[in-house]
């Protein structure tokens, strides 16, 4: 799989990646019709130089469509020394900003709809537990999904299996198996 940056070809190109978005799409699709529930967190560059208004809207628009299940975005932020540091059409940073934290809306929804297919499908989630807080146990799901479960025994560091039950914070609340 490419490492996914933009989902715009012609930022892709500026970029000098040698990949097109939909060769990306395409190899996201194999594996989803394989693995229909599986996990895939994407990460994407806000406001590299060049990036015109229409361009991160393709990235978005892209991404919107896309199945996957959160992003990691960065913004990006010249290094002395590199060719995009030189670039023209450098990127205000209130702007970036703004293309951030849209990307990381959709990053949530996208990760929200996740946990809820999970849930409607009852898919066992598994994991290994990691702290109590606030009377949950929590661990990070082998589905990549935050879970949160209640239990007065002390199972840090076990490898559970879980049933998840709800959306709850920013995952899913769920029950030992």
């Amino acid at each position: 799989l490419p490492i996914f940056q933009s989902g715009s070809d012609t930022i892709l190109k500026a970029m000098k990646r040698h990949y097109l978005t939909a060769e990306f799409q395409s190899q996201i699709e194999k594996i989803k019709n394989i693995y229909p529930d599986s996990a895939f967190g994407i990460d994407v560059i806000t406001g590299f130089p060049g990036e015109t208004n229409e361009l991160f809207e393709e990235t978005f628009s892209f991404l919107e469509k896309l199945d996957f299940t959160h992003l990691h975005v960065f913004t990006y932020s010249p290094k002395i020394g590199t060719p995009a540091a030189l670039m023209k059409n450098q990127i205000k940073n209130s702007l970036k900003k703004e293309r951030t934290n849209r990307l990381l809306n959709l990053s949530e929804i996208k990760k929200l709809r996740f946990s809820e297919t999970l849930i409607s499908k009852n898919q066992i989630l598994s994991g290994i537990v990691e702290e109590k807080s606030d009377g949950y146990w929590t661990l990070l799901s082998d589905h990549f999904v935050r879970v949160y479960f209640k239990s007065d025994e002390n199972l840090k560091r076990e490898l559970l299996v879980l049933n998840p039950k709800e959306s709850f914070l920013d995952g899913v609340l769920a029950e030992l198996r």
